[in-house]
């Protein structure tokens, strides 16, 4: 592997998250040990695809690869190759399933999509049409069972804004691989109306408006909401504050999530991940730009700490909760009825993925090489 150690380092703060932790003081279910550990690691690893034949499917943006592996016999294979022209990826990020184990790998350097065919064979490259096109560089976040996927604008840090811009919303969008197509099926609250400073039009001598981008750093954990989606397309929205879940079919689920208090520690963890995920290899820059008495914190937060709450086979949502009084991360298990159980990661460990019984888990090594393992899907 080509990549540096201190790379991985940084993308490995980034995707564990600095918000980690189990609530102090609240019971929750141990996930049960690892019943198989894929034998070679990884250097970056954002999501897992598992195949109705024993196939895991892996975007490997650091190492720029797409990598299927057999998790009977462990033999390893790269599929596709790196390139501009069809069928070909930059930096893939995120596999998605489709019907038929089908498979969506995201592309988002160069805004599309490629479809991979139940054979390994790369079938299709599908780049986002008109509408579509706002989310084209985003991350798909959950598929469907009719092969739909969908993406949230602006999923993801520092946002590039331009005048007039409302960026206290982001709609959620519904794409169809097949035709490149997409629609807004929902939308989430991200920042407060004061976190953001607003650029403003700068006209030059000769009387030409242009439009200033600002680059700006959000505030420690404003109430941004979190979202999910069902296997039959329902989109359910968390509240801020982690009371009730907003479903697109007009219910509501309440949950009533205590708020997490923000310590020093997690002042500490949240500005290192900051660091990390907006300056790479060269921290000392960014830390000389904004340090960590510059910021705005709160003395209170939200429950959860993920904007994004996937959905396991039995249709639960599974929200990542806020706290740093431990090493362990904990979720709370959401379906149409509330909260069915919390439960707690082991130590160092991030969700990856769900396959039908199994719950996917990536831990990070010292050297920053990723780990992938599967555990029992806890049951309802």
């Amino acid at each position: 592997m080509t990549t540096t150690t201190t790379t991985r380092r940084a993308l490995g703060a980034l995707l564990m998250g600095a918000l980690s932790g189990a609530p102090a003081g609240a019971q929750a279910t141990p996930l049960g040990p690892a019943v198989q550990t894929v034998g070679e690691p990884f250097s970056a690893v954002e999501w897992v695809r598992v195949t109705s034949d024993g196939g895991l499917w892996v975007a490997d943006p650091l190492e720029r690869s797409l990598l299927l592996t057999d998790l009977e016999s462990g033999q390893r294979w790269r599929v596709g190759r790196e390139g501009r022209g069809p069928g070909e990826y930059l930096a893939p990020l995120y596999v998605a399933p489709l019907p038929g184990d089908s498979t969506l790998v995201s592309d988002p350097r160069q805004g599309r999509f490629l479809i991979v065919a139940p054979d390994g064979g790369i079938a299709r490259t599908v780049t986002p049409r008109d509408g579509a096109r706002a989310v084209a560089s985003q991350t798909p976040r959950a598929a469907d069972a009719r092969g739909f996927v969908y993406l949230r604008e602006r999923d993801g840090g520092n946002i590039m804004m331009t005048p007039g811009m409302d960026f206290t919303r982001a709609a959620i969008h519904r794409l169809d691989p097949a035709t490149g197509e997409s629609r807004v099926v929902g939308e989430v609250a991200t920042v407060p109306d004061d976190d953001h400073p607003v650029g403003e039009p700068v006209v030059d001598q000769g009387g030409l408006t242009m439009t200033q981008m600002l680059l700006v750093v959000p505030r420690p954990w404003s109430r941004q909401e979190a979202w999910g989606v069902l296997s039959d397309g329902t989109v359910g929205v968390v509240a801020g504050d982690g009371s009730v879940v907003r479903w697109s079919d007009g219910t509501t689920t309440r949950l009533d999530l205590p708020d997490a208090r923000v310590t020093d520690r997690a002042r500490e963890a949240w500005y290192e991940g900051w660091l990390a995920s907006e300056s790479g290899d060269h921290p000392d820059e960014a830390a000389a730009t904004v340090r960590i008495s510059d910021l705005d914190w709160p003395e209170r937060t939200s429950p959860f700490a993920a904007l994004h709450a996937p959905a396991d086979p039995q249709d639960r949502l599974w929200l990542r909760l806020t706290g740093w009084e431990s090493d362990t991360t904990r979720y709370a298990v959401v379906d149409r009825g509330g909260v069915v159980l919390e439960v707690d990661l082991p130590a160092g460990a991030r969700l990856v993925g769900f396959s039908p019984d199994r719950v996917w888990l990536a831990t990070v090594d010292h050297v920053g090489l990723v780990t992938v393992s599967a555990h029992p899907l806890p049951p309802g």
